[in-house]
């Protein structure tokens, strides 16, 4: 017959380790003085974050600690005596660059163009945004039909965001249906994927001018668009400074910067011309001026224009010929 062994509860804890002894305050100073010890210090947060942090801290490599405490201490500085300790929170580490700060805007390269039908001039389209670096395109007098025609698609095909807006048919069938018929007119607008674009709604339709209004966006900044084309052989009557006026007012209400770009077939290199002085005068009374200085069109004169308000002015204006059209 086996014996039981019978232990208390005393005997129980006797058989647990003895904790070491806690020192005095005093004596936990001398202690540290004399370069034995040293406080821990404890980063704040949960014990598995503390855990995390110390792997980190060991996975570093020896040269980068060194230097981010070589990058601390200063030639100037005298070093701390052998007995002193140096406490870890002491040491205050180069803080850390958040993304995109400091960095400059990047700035968008937008272009216009009168290409007089974009139907067989899709690829050169594209390597003219490619060689001169455009990021949003502007077209005018695209001649296409409708937003299933053919050359739209083919720049959708390619990658590429198409804001469009056709030319409103005529009124009577009979001329539409005709076999020399080309709608003329319409406005575009091509961006790549990198660039958000939306069409806009304005309020009001001009019966004088096409109209395509956008919201672009790229790297957080935005600003309005507008696309427009007059043609040249309508006169410039009353009707047109009002659509054109309604177009600032609603240009104007938006916080973001606009701007106007397009053909509107005003000679502004005749600055004595009527109609040329008096667009001059409703631009700015909005606050606003065409930049473009330099001729547009191969037989002379200043037809394609680049409108901003006197504070976004554009850093630089190029004019080059695409070799897509007389513009």
């Amino acid at each position: 017959m086996r014996d039981i062994l019978v232990y208390t509860r005393s005997q129980l804890l006797e058989l647990r380790p003895k904790r070491a002894h806690r020192l005095d305050d005093v004596t936990r100073q001398h202690v540290r003085a004399t370069g034995l010890s040293r406080p821990r210090s404890r980063p704040r947060g949960c014990r598995a974050g503390k855990r995390k942090q110390t792997t980190a801290d060991r996975a570093r490599p020896a040269s980068a600690v060194q230097a981010s405490v070589a990058g601390v201490i200063t030639p100037t500085q005298p070093a701390p005596p052998p007995c002193t300790a140096t406490l870890r929170s002491d040491v205050t580490l180069p803080s850390r660059r958040e993304r995109h700060v400091g960095l400059p805007p990047r700035q968008l390269c937008l272009g216009t163009l009168n290409v007089r039908s974009l139907r067989n001039k899709v690829d050169a389209v594209q390597d003219a945004m490619t060689d001169s670096g455009v990021d949003v395109l502007c077209l005018t007098e695209t001649w296409h039909e409708d937003v299933n025609d053919m050359p739209i698609r083919r720049l959708r095909s390619r990658g590429f965001q198409v804001l469009e807006r056709a030319r409103h048919a005529p009124a009577t069938a009979t001329a539409a249906n005709t076999l020399h018929y080309t709608n003329h007119g319409g406005v575009a607008v091509v961006a790549p994927t990198s660039v958000r674009v939306a069409k806009l709604q304005p309020r009001f339709d001009p019966q004088t001018f096409e109209l395509l209004c956008a919201r672009i966006t790229s790297c957080g900044s935005t600003c309005i668009v507008a696309v427009v084309y007059r043609p040249g052989s309508d006169d410039k009557t009353a009707a047109f400074y009002a659509d054109l006026a309604k177009l600032l007012e609603y240009l104007s209400s938006f916080s973001s910067p606009f701007l106007i770009t397009g053909d509107l077939n005003i000679r502004f290199d005749r600055p004595a011309d009527s109609a040329t002085i008096r667009t001059i005068d409703l631009l700015s009374s909005f606050g606003v001026a065409q930049r473009v200085t330099q001729p547009t069109h191969d037989r002379g004169g200043i037809l394609d224009v680049v409108i901003t308000t006197d504070d976004c002015a554009p850093a630089a204006i190029n004019v080059s010929d695409a070799g897509l059209s007389d513009h």
